[in-house]
């Protein structure tokens, strides 16, 4: 039986991701939208940010990387997030224990550098694990790994 190739592992139960610095992995997220809400694929967006606390505010997380993530619907109907690290997502952060969180935006806009940014009112933002009853982000542990490439 051949192993997959994916450094990412990912616990299902507390949503704890580790990874080697420079590490390659994906995995992905089952999303079902509120009620009244429609996730439309291909406009609509999901942010994963990395962060560690905040040193003035303990209550509080800064980012220190955040990528976007498309959106998918399968054939049948059912919508998830495809989360993929490349090499440069990771190679430039120092090894530790961070948090992260999912972010799905609803037509965002995006600034003069191309990023996700919520402006309209009418734009919805739905932090997955920010919102959960836990209170807790789940931990984004990042493993230091010898330098090869």
């Amino acid at each position: 039986m051949a192993e997959k190739l994916n450094a990412l592992r990912l616990d299902t139960e507390t949503g704890a991701i580790t990874l080697p610095c420079g590490g390659t992995g994906r995995f992905t997220m089952d999303l079902t939208a509120p009620e009244g809400i429609a996730l439309t694929p291909g406009t609509d967006v999901a942010v994963l940010g990395i962060g560690q606390k905040d040193e003035d505010n303990p209550q509080a997380y800064v980012a220190i990387s955040r990528m976007e993530c498309a959106i998918r619907q399968r054939t049948d109907g059912s919508l998830y997030v495809l989360v993929e690290f490349a090499n440069a997502d990771t190679r430039t952060i120092a090894p530790g224990t961070y948090a992260w969180d999912l972010t799905i935006v609803t037509d965002p806009e995006r600034d003069a550098n191309g990023m996700v940014i919520v402006d309209d009112t009418s734009d919805n933002v739905y932090p997955v694990y920010a919102a959960s009853d836990t209170g807790k982000l789940p931990k984004f542990t990042l493993r230091g790994a010898v330098p090869v490439v």
